[in-house]
């Protein structure tokens, strides 16, 4: 499958739990899922801020990877504020049966690079 350069990062954080009090840093790890495949994925074009909505394959394999993540326990979850960004974590959120927060922090500043004009 050919890359696209430009792409939206969806971060889903996960704290662990702390193992003993002796530890002076609790462990932290980051999922990072890039969003679905859009029309615009299709086509091979570059969209950087233009928002192409998830094709139906591009559904189904976010959905697959939210079945992959459904029993991580999920203690916040990150995206940019692109609907094809925002639609990706909700899908795979809504696999997810441990999800408790139910709110998902949209930052634009996690938006693609824009390719320029």
């Amino acid at each position: 499958m050919k890359r696209i350069i430009s792409i939206t990062v969806v971060l889903l954080a996960l704290l662990a739990p702390i193992g003993s009090a002796k530890e002076k840093t609790p462990e932290l790890t980051f999922y990072i899922v890039r969003h679905g495949k859009t029309v615009l994925n299709s086509a091979h074009r570059v969209q950087g801020w233009s928002d192409g909505v998830l094709i139906p394959s591009g559904v189904e394999a976010v959905q697959s990877a939210g079945r992959g993540l459904k029993d991580i326990s999920f203690q916040s979850a990150y995206t940019s504020d692109s609907g094809r960004a925002v639609e990706t974590t909700d899908l795979i959120l809504k696999e997810n049966q441990k999800w408790k927060a139910k709110r998902v922090k949209k930052d634009k500043r996690l938006r693609e690079i824009n390719f320029g004009t």
